[in-house]
């Protein structure tokens, strides 16, 4: 069985897909944000060790951290868009490099159960 992979798109039509370059850097850059995230929320939740004040102090800072310039929990909000965009361009780009992988290496690979 003989697939045929076309590596450039027809002249005059975009390309509707990344590079694989593109989409390795793309999960590296969303692969380091996801990942201070979980840093920063280790550090936010170590506050539970510190009492309750400590943690209820954390909390009202995450609301109000930017008030003069966005609106109350703006910066919250933005930090969720933010995370939710890295999320689903870190699994969108693993699934294009996962599938791009597969088609390379050919039908000599058993199928996947």
């Amino acid at each position: 069985m003989t697939t045929t992979v076309r590596t450039t798109s027809p002249p005059g039509v975009p390309r509707r897909r990344p590079s694989t370059h593109t989409a390795k850097v793309v999960m590296a850059a969303t692969g380091l944000v996801l990942g201070a995230l979980v840093l920063v929320h280790l550090v936010g939740n170590l506050k539970v060790w510190s009492g309750a004040a400590s943690l209820d102090e954390y909390a009202r800072w995450l609301r109000t951290v930017g008030e003069l310039l966005v609106p109350h929990e703006g910066v919250l909000w933005a930090l969720r868009l933010v995370l939710s965009v890295c999320l689903v361009a870190h699994l969108w780009c693993a699934a294009v490099l996962w599938r791009r992988g597969r088609i390379a290496r050919g039908g000599h690979r058993a199928p996947l159960r």
